[in-house]
């Protein structure tokens, strides 16, 4: 994504001051890649079929703004959680298993069923390998989008393999930054309040 005018053109620059670049995997949810730096924004992509992006305002511009280019290139072939492990402590639904939240297709998901996850219940990952990415990306809720989400969750990572530390919470979604040069051996998903309803997790994703 670039925007401004130009060297070429005359006249104001055209840049976007404020915004960022979202992408829906379902045609329903959008979730944040990142924001806008210097009015332009490179990153890369989740190994998924996404259904939309866009680029969003994030305050009012200024002026009259141009873009230049908004272009998707280079989906990697094998997502991040390949030939991960994935355990829970939750049960599930059917053949709604934990797995479908790693198997990265948007239209499978893993259901909680009849128990109502609890405070404290987890979704964990471990690495074959340490794994480097630029962030984490969890889409949780039923696929009509009205229903079963993690309403609220927080995100831990352990870098050692046995000491777990915390990201950050979320509510629905996440887009998660970790930190540069420092690869993960594992991630957590964890319930930060008891759920009024059953929950789905539609994907856990590094991009």
């Amino acid at each position: 994504m670039k925007t401004g005018k130009p060297k070429s053109v005359a006249g104001a620059k055209g840049v976007v001051e404020a915004g960022r670049v979202e992408i829906s995997l379902d045609g329903i949810t959008w979730i944040s890649l990142g924001a806008l730096v210097n009015g332009e924004f490179s990153g890369e992509l989740p190994a998924l079929p996404i259904r939309g992006a866009r680029l969003f305002f994030t305050r009012p511009s200024a002026g009259v703004v141009a873009i230049q280019q908004f272009a998707l290139f280079g989906i990697p072939a094998r997502p991040a959680t390949a030939g991960c492990k994935v355990r829970t402590n939750l049960k599930h639904h059917g053949d709604y298993a934990i797995e479908k939240a790693v198997d990265s297709d948007i239209g499978s998901f893993y259901w909680s069923g009849y128990s109502y996850p609890q405070k404290g219940d987890f979704v964990e990952l471990t690495f074959e390998e340490p794994v480097q990415k630029q962030k984490i990306i969890v889409v949780t809720g039923h696929p009509d989008g009205r229903r079963d989400f993690v309403e609220e969750g927080s995100i831990h990572v352990t870098y050692d393999g046995s000491t777990w530390e915390k990201l950050q919470t979320f509510k629905r979604q996440a887009v998660v930054p970790l930190v540069a040069n420092k690869p993960i051996r594992g991630l957590k998903l964890v319930n930060e309040q008891t759920a009024k309803c059953w929950v789905a997790i539609r994907e856990i994703l590094l991009a």
